[in-house]
Formats: C-alpha cells, structure tokens, sequence
C-alpha cells in the first residue's frame, strides 16, 4: 500500500488504478487460500466459469453485432476517418489499421483479444476438466441427487458453455492460446491415462500370475498324467 499511496498523492488516477490492482491481487492470495477446502474451490470455480460464461455473451456480440457495423461505418467514412489520424488513405500505418480494422476480433471489456483469448483458454480448460472429473465421480457410484431434466439441461447449458469457450478462441485466432488448451487439456489428461495405464498393468500382471499359478501347473499335470496313462496302456512287446 505504501507504493500505491505515494504514487497516488500526486495523481487520482494512479491512486485508483493502483487499489483495483491491489484489490484484485488479494483477492487472488485469499481465494489461492481458500481453494483448499473442497467445498469452496467448487464454489470458486462454478463462479469463474460463470464470469467467463458473461465474457462469452459479450464477445459474441462483439462478434455479430458490434464488429460488422464498425466495418460498415468505417466503409462509408473511410476517406473522413484517416484523415482524422492524419493518414493517407495509401499510406502503410492507413493499410495496417485498416486491416486490423476488418479483422474479427472479440476483446470483452479489456480491449486486448490475447487477454480475452486466454481467458477462454482457461475456461475450456477448466471446463472440460470438470466434465471428466463429474463422469469419474458418476462411474464410481457418486451419483448426484439431480435426475431426469434437471440434470439433462445441466449437462446442455455445461456443454454450451464448452462449445463458446472453444468458439471464442478459435475466433480470435490466437495461437498462444490455442497452445495453452492443449498443454492444459495434455496435463489434465496425464493423470487420467496413467490411471487407465496402471489399470491395465494390473490385469496384465494378474492374468500373468493366474497363467504361471494355475493354468501352467494344471497343464503340466495333466501333460505328465496323459504321459504316463500313455506309457501304462501302451502295448507291451
């Protein structure tokens, strides 16, 4: 706080600026705190994912309202809107910003598209990381008391919110988050195919110890019993 107090007496803004982010990052350490508990980390997560699921809203109407009437209004102004930043309508910062103009991009309230991205990123990651965890949980007899609709148009309004995470990176383009999804989806996945892999060591091993304990012996006895019936009842010369 001191930082923030001595920097903010000159100036209101940075005052602000500097509590906001002091707010949010003890939010951050209390909530890293809290998460311990089994019961507040669900809560924390069905809450993050439902900001996001906000973020998601607000990107597609970037996307399909907001973005193709600023491509309309800098069409028909395009001449009066360089000319404004001092450009020519030729000119090379003129060609950038207007493609960067045209290109879809959904930002949320931040301005940055990587920002917003990696927010995606981290929902869908999350997302489908608490989808598998609740079908283990399910498989292994931990069954919610939810039934019938109810918990059909939970699993529907789950998925939806997967598919605009994943619509919603995939829009922006961002290559850095689309490496962040499958790292996080590669590392989820690790504990759970070790799971299935030691699984299958254990049949393996016990189908091995089976076949040397049991099957082995039975036929070697059975091998040696027909050996001597053979040699018993074979004609004498």
């Amino acid at each position: 706080l001191v930082p923030i107090v001595l920097h903010g007496s000159a100036d209101a803004t940075a005052f602000w600026l500097g509590v906001d982010w002091f707010a949010a990052a003890s939010v951050g350490v209390v909530l890293a705190h809290a998460c311990r508990a089994p019961g507040v980390r669900s809560m924390v997560l069905a809450g993050f994912l439902g900001i996001l699921g906000m973020l998601v809203v607000r990107g597609a109407g970037q996307l399909l309202i907001e973005h193709p009437a600023l491509v309309d209004y800098f069409t028909a102004n395009r001449e009066a809107m360089l000319a404004g930043f001092g450009w020519e309508p030729e000119s090379a910062k003129a060609r950038l910003y207007e493609r960067r103009l045209v290109q879809p991009e959904a930002t949320g309230w931040f301005g940055l598209a990587n920002l917003f991205s990696g927010l995606m990123a981290i929902g869908l990651v999350l997302g489908v990381g608490s989808l598998l965890a609740a079908r283990g949980d399910r498989a292994e007899g931990d069954r919610d008391h939810a039934s019938g609709t109810p918990r059909i148009a939970g699993w529907l309004l789950w998925l939806l919110a997967l598919a605009g995470f994943l619509v919603m990176v995939l829009a922006n383009g961002s290559k850095g988050a689309i490496g962040a999804v499958l790292l996080g989806l590669g590392v989820g996945a690790a504990p759970r195919l070790n799971k299935q892999q030691r699984a299958r060591e254990r049949v393996v091993s016990t189908s091995r110890h089976v076949t040397r304990r049991i099957l082995l012996p039975s036929l070697h006895s059975q091998g040696t019993m027909c050996v001597r019936l053979g040699v018993e009842f074979a004609p004498r010369g």
